[in-house]
């Protein structure tokens, strides 16, 4: 089954003024993901006064880290440096939002004084939803399609490897922020672990991305995310162990 959509970077035009579609999605996932560590942070007990903090600073920061990370690994897309700064053009890479993103929240909480690996399990969670929607918007404004590919729910004739992402990943936001709620007690393990299922996800997602393979049939995105994922998953499973022991 092969689909055809009509993609648009410009979703609106009010007076002269350009209202993108990808931007317009990243506000939307902003906003939900504020909203998602708001219900988060009331269940764990954890200060709420803080949130808007956290929040405005790991997006200012997330983006920044996404967009250089976008230039260094795709820079021959770009005709001037300059360009890096058109925001509203898209081109964001999720590891380098995710690092400089994090490395931000930790710091606000470092000056409030806070408990670290409550917040950062808040913080995965609700990046997740924001995430999600930005993939969305990413599609609709038909950048980054994959690979030449006519098979099941094939779009435009290539391999609709952000809608894909947007699935999964909604998926995974729902599961984990379910989880979340539930939970007496946490310390790291939601972070590390979705980490860890994010990029095994990644990894296997960007087999339908149209980029070089750097070795072993990997590309530099993948051979990152693979990293990601032994690491992470190696610091989930020392979280997880140790948890069961105290139970025993």
């Amino acid at each position: 089954m092969v689909l055809f959509l009509h993609m648009t970077r410009e979703l609106l035009n009010l007076g002269g003024v350009t209202v993108y579609t990808h931007g317009t999605f990243l506000v939307v996932g902003v906003i939900l993901s504020l909203l998602s560590i708001l219900i988060l942070a009331k269940k764990l007990n954890l200060n709420r006064m803080i949130v808007l903090d956290l929040v405005i600073y790991t997006t200012f920061f997330g983006i920044i880290g996404a967009r250089i990370l976008n230039y260094v690994l795709y820079s021959s897309t770009y005709e001037s440096f300059w360009e890096i700064f058109y925001f509203w053009n898209g081109g964001l890479v999720s590891f380098g939002g995710f690092l400089f993103g994090a490395l931000a929240f930790v710091a606000v909480l470092k000056i409030y004084k806070e408990k670290l690996f409550p917040w950062l399990d808040a913080l995965a969670v609700s990046f997740l939803i924001g995430f999600a929607v930005g993939r969305l918007g990413s599609f609709l404004s038909g950048e980054a399609f994959g690979t030449t590919y006519n098979g099941f729910l094939s779009v435009n004739g290539t391999f609709p490897v952000t809608l894909v992402e947007f699935v999964w990943v909604l998926i995974l936001f729902i599961i984990s922020f379910l989880g979340l709620v539930k939970s007496k007690k946490t310390n790291g393990e939601y972070f590390f672990g979705i980490i860890a299922i994010y990029a095994l996800g990644r990894m296997v997602t960007d087999f339908g991305r149209v980029e070089a393979d750097l070795i072993l049939g990997l590309s530099l995105g993948q051979i990152v995310s693979l990293m990601m994922f032994l690491f992470s998953a190696f610091i989930y499973i020392g979280k997880i162990s140790k948890k069961l022991k105290e139970k025993e």
